[in-house]
């Protein structure tokens, strides 16, 4: 039986490569929503002393502050689903690891430990014409010469 314990916490290649790659990516766009929001307080605080108060409130709202959160948000949701195949591929690897140790320890099995529920149909048919053909045994070779024997004696 496997031990539950070693296919629980084993992580395969991918699914650590997916992890990793879900942090980093999902730092880079808390760190591009940060940049982006102080890139248009900047922007509003420069046209503001300019004197431009409607052109900073109108057009550059739209110009750079929803596509500065909206573009980061989308980048932090590919980390979230990169995080999410990271989990769903250690489940898969963990109940393949679970199927593929199943199928070991069935081909450890003896087959005196068989029982019939557990033979498939090949083999209870080479069972059955293996007990149902008679055995034909050889002549033996001392019976054979003592009968030659027997038979120059007279």
């Amino acid at each position: 039986m496997m031990n539950g314990k070693n296919t629980c916490c084993k992580r395969s290649g991918i699914s650590i490569f997916l992890f990793v790659t879900a942090i980093v990516v999902a730092l880079a766009g808390i760190a591009l929503l940060v940049n982006n929001i102080l890139f248009y307080k900047d922007n509003v605080d420069y046209y503001v002393s300019q004197g431009q108060y409607a052109l900073a409130s109108k057009q550059l709202m739209m110009q750079l502050l929803f596509p500065g959160i909206f573009e980061p948000i989308g980048i932090i949701g590919i980390g979230c689903v990169l995080f999410g195949l990271s989990a769903l591929t250690k489940k898969v690897s963990a109940c393949f690891g679970m199927v593929v140790g199943e199928e070991m320890e069935e081909e450890d099995m003896t087959d005196e430990e068989m029982t019939d529920e557990e033979m498939t149909d090949e083999e209870m048919t080479n069972e059955t014409t293996t007990d149902e053909m008679p055995v034909e045994e050889a002549p033996d070779k001392e019976a054979a010469t003592e009968e030659k024997s027997e038979a120059e004696k007279e």
